[in-house]
C-alpha cells in the first residue's frame, strides 16, 4: 500500500474517532537552503537539477508553500493557527549567495512560490564577488521574496571569543543585528521581523538580544514548527550536499513538531532532561541519537525523559529525537536541541 494511501485510511479512521480524541495540530516545515550551485562548498550547497526535483516534488505531492511571514504570524503571533494550511512549506535561503539570484529565484519565479531571503549586508554593502547586489535583491523582493536579517558581516554571534569581555561581546552581538536590520529596513523600505542566526548558531543569551528586538529566531537544525516552541529558536531542515535526497526531502516534509517542555542540561552538558508535553506520538517509541549518529537511549520516567550525553567536542554538539506518529500516517515528531563548546583555551574551532 502507497504512503498516500495509509495517509488516507489514518484519516477515514480518525473521522470515525469520539469527540475529544487526538486532532493534529497547525504546524509546518521550513526547508533551508544556501548556494544553488554545483561549483561551491558542498556542505552549503545543492545542486540545481535537484533543487528543481525538490519544487516539482512540492507542486506534484500538492505541498502548499507559503510565505514565511504568514506562517510565523499565525503560528507564533497575533494571527489564528487554524489558517495555516495543511502541508504548508516555507522556502528559505541564507547569506545571499548569487546563485540563488542566477538559478534558484527564476526557478521560484515561474511556479510563482514565494521564498525569503536572510541577508548579511556587508557583502552587499561591498560587493563581494558571488553574493548578489541590492538591485538584485529589489528585483526579487518584487517577484515572491521575502527578507530577513542575518547579521551585518555573518559573524559568530554565539560565540564569546577568547579575551573577550561580556561587555565586548554583547556590544558585538548587538552591533551585528543592529546594523544589518538598519541596512535592509534603509535600503528597501520593508520591516524586517526575522533574524536567521548565521551558521544556525545560539544560545539564550543571543536569543534573548533577537526577542529584544521584536524579532522571530531561525535557526539551523531539523524539525517542523508548531504553537509551541520558542519564537526565537525555530527550527528549519537544512538542504545541502548528502541531507538533500529526495529521501530526505519527503522525510522532512512529513514532520511534526515534537513538544516538550522543562528542558534542562548540566553545566557539563553531560545530560539533558525535558518533559514530553505533547500528544499524537508514541512516547515508548521515542528515539535520540547524537548529531554524528550514535543511539542515545532515553531513560523514560512518565513523561520525563533524561539523556545521557556522548562527550562534547569543541564546536556545535546537538541531539535529535524523533517518535512516530500514532495514526497510522507514517509521519514522525521531531526534536532538535544544540549546544555550543569552546577548546579548553577559550578559542573555537572554524566550524
Amino acid at each position: 500500500m502507497s504512503k498516500r494511501a495509509v495517509a488516507l485510511l489514518a484519516l477515514l479512521m480518525l473521522a470515525a474517532l469520539p469527540l475529544g480524541a487526538q486532532v493534529l495540530q497547525p504546524h509546518a516545515v521550513v526547508l533551508l537552503y544556501h548556494h544553488v550551485s554545483e561549483h561551491t562548498p558542498p556542505v552549503t550547497s545543492i545542486s540545481p537539477g535537484l533543487f528543481e526535483q525538490h519544487l516539482d516534488y512540492l507542486q506534484q505531492e500538492n505541498y502548499q508553500v507559503v510565505p514565511l511571514s504568514q506562517l510565523l504570524y499565525h503560528l507564533h503571533g497575533e494571527g489564528d493557527p487554524s489558517q495555516v494550511p495543511d502541508r504548508a512549506v516555507a522556502i528559505t535561503f541564507d547569506d545571499a549567495y548569487l546563485s540563488v539570484y542566477e538559478t534558484a529565484y527564476p526557478l521560484l519565479r515561474e511556479r510563482n512560490m514565494p521564498f525569503t531571503l536572510y541577508v548579511a549586508t556587508q557583502p552587499l554593502d561591498q560587493q563581494w564577488q558571488d553574493f548578489f547586489s541590492w538591485d538584485n535583491l529589489h528585483e526579487m523582493l518584487g517577484n515572491g521574496a521575502e527578507l530577513g536579517g542575518h547579521s551585518h558581516s555573518h559573524d559568530w554571534l554565539a560565540r564569546q571569543q577568547a579575551g573577550e569581555s561580556d561587555l565586548d561581546w554583547q556590544h558585538r552581538v548587538a552591533r551585528e543585528i543592529d546594523t544589518n536590520i538598519e541596512r535592509l529596513e534603509a535600503e528597501t523600505g520593508l520591516n524586517v521581523t526575522s533574524f536567521a542566526y548565521p551558521f544556525g548558531e545560539s544560545n539564550r543569551w543571543v536569543e534573548q538580544m533577537v526577542a529584544q528586538r521584536g524579532l522571530y529566531g531561525l535557526k539551523q537544525q531539523s524539525g517542523a514548527i508548531g504553537v509551541s516552541q520558542n519564537p526565537q529558536r525555530l527550527p528549519r531542515f537544512p538542504m545541502a550536499t548528502g541531507f538533500a535526497s529526495m529521501e530526505r526531502l519527503e522525510m522532512a516534509l512529513d514532520t511534526r513538531p515534537l513538544q516538550v517542555a522543562d528542558l534542562r542540561s548540566d553545566a557539563e552538558y553531560s545530560s539533558l532532561t525535558f518533559r514530553l508535553s505533547g500528544q499524537g506520538f508514541r512516547d515508548s517509541q521515542l528515539n535520540c541519537f547524537s548529531s554524528s549518529g550514535i543511539p542515545l537511549a532515553p531513560l523514560l520516567e512518565g513523561r520525563r525523559v533524561e539523556l545521557k550525553l556522548p562527550e562534547s567536542l569543541p564546536g556545535r554538539n546537538k541531539v535529535n529525537c524523533t517518535a512516530p506518529a500514532v495514526d497510522g500516517s507514517g509521519d514522525f515528531y521531531w526534536f532538535s536541541w544544540q549546544w555550543l563548546v569552546p577548546r579548553a583555551d577559550g578559542s573555537w574551532p572554524n566550524f
